[in-house]
């Protein structure tokens, strides 16, 4: 009867773990990014960098369009 109380309570404890997991997908995949966080911040500020340089060619290419 031990056995069967045991395997009924790790059984609704996966369930409701699973059921947490699909109706909070979201805030799930956030916590697991902040336990990543120093490679994210690394390529966001890569990914800045080079959206600013890429801003800049085409406000010189526009400018050389207006002269």
């Amino acid at each position: 009867m031990d056995k069967l109380a045991l395997g009924l309570s790790a059984i609704t404890l996966i369930y409701g773990c699973l059921l947490y997991l699909s109706f909070n997908f979201r805030e799930v995949m956030n916590w697991l990014n902040k336990l990543r966080l120093s490679t994210i911040l690394v390529r966001e500020k890569a990914t800045v960098k080079r959206m600013s340089n890429q801003t800049d060619t085409a406000y010189k290419a526009s400018d050389r369009m207006a002269a």
